[in-house]
């Protein structure tokens, strides 16, 4: 089974793909995930209701992207 090309191993359990974290010069840290035909990101911003996601396909397939929901924005306003 695959789920944007990564790809089950035999003990059942999925690879990890571990993100790649910046921290950008206005405060924010984005989280990227990257793949040969895929990016997903989060980034999250200082003030938790800006932040948001986005996934990019290198065909332009899945293209999308939009705000946090406010349980996720949330549990960001607590870890501050």
């Amino acid at each position: 089974m695959s789920f944007f090309g990564l790809d089950k191993k035999k003990s059942s359990s999925p690879q990890r793909l571990k993100p790649l974290i910046s921290r950008c010069s206005d405060g924010s840290i984005l989280l990227e995930w990257i793949k040969k035909d895929w990016r997903f990101g989060i980034s999250i911003e200082k003030d938790p209701a800006e932040s948001s996601w986005y996934l990019v396909t290198r065909k332009g397939k899945l293209d999308d992207s939009g705000l946090l929901s406010e349980e996720f924005s949330n549990l960001i306003k607590r870890e501050e």
